[in-house]
């Protein structure tokens, strides 16, 4: 995995979804598993008010045993897909009660291909 690549697609995931882009982000994901409803209805649900996570978070994705930014190989995925759990942030400096779960798969471009497979609370 490119960690640099991979910190990209999260960071512009996690833009689309403080900015309330849900259009944006179904069709980053090609409307596969969740439309730009179902996602302002996740984040909405949740009551908090989400926002960008300080640089530091990113680099979470460097820790194995980070359990706020979990990223799998997918086994004998072809091209290469890894499933991401990761913790969103609230303006409050602090985790949210939602996490995003999506897969990414490996593109030749500067940010992975994204499925967002959930937004749920934890």
């Amino acid at each position: 995995m490119n960690h640099i690549k991979m910190i990209a697609t999260v960071r512009h995931v996690f833009s689309l979804l403080m900015q309330g882009e849900y259009d944006k982000l179904e069709d980053l994901t090609n409307s596969i598993r969740l439309s730009a409803s179902e996602l302002r209805e996740e984040v909405e649900s949740n009551g908090q008010v989400l926002a960008m996570p300080p640089d530091s978070f990113f680099e979470r994705v460097y820790d194995p045993d980070d359990n706020h930014f979990v990223v799998t190989e997918i086994d004998n995925s072809l091209p290469t897909q890894w499933h991401v759990t990761v913790d969103l942030w609230t303006d409050e400096d602090e985790f949210a009660d939602i996490s995003l779960e999506m897969i990414t798969t490996d593109n030749g471009k500067e940010v992975y291909d994204v499925e967002i497979d959930s937004l749920h609370m934890l």
